[in-house]
């Protein structure tokens, strides 16, 4: 996934494109059933957790033991078409969930703009 040389973690040099490395994006990741619902719950209650809206990238990491933790939540992920929420949201068994997202923010924020007026 990382290429050879350097650290086994995506770098600021590798975002930027001047490690020198070739990097492979992995989806999905090679998880069992189990681990994948684990995930997803998990991704789930920390965006609820948060009060995200929408949609937000949820990252987190699987150690040894089995066991995932968050790293972060972005709620404005990169869409450009490299970025690895583009790449997961290509593997989603039913992309039409992220269809109504910008909709949704578009008629939130409508319905705000209109009660601050009054």
């Amino acid at each position: 996934m990382f290429g050879k040389g350097g650290p086994a973690i995506y770098t600021i040099e590798d975002k930027l494109g001047k490690s020198g490395r070739t990097l492979q994006g992995l989806c999905p990741a090679p998880l069992t059933e189990e681990q994948s619902l684990k995930a997803r719950e998990l991704a789930q209650r920390a965006f609820t957790a948060l009060g995200c809206f929408d949609a937000a990238r949820v990252d987190m990491r699987l150690n040894s033991a089995g066991e995932f933790y968050v790293l972060e939540i972005n709620s404005l992920p990169s869409l450009r078409e490299h970025s690895s929420y583009v790449m997961a949201a290509k593997q989603a068994p039913d992309i039409s969930v992220l269809r109504p997202c910008p909709r949704r923010g578009a008629k939130r924020a409508t319905l705000k703009d209109l009660s601050s007026r009054s």
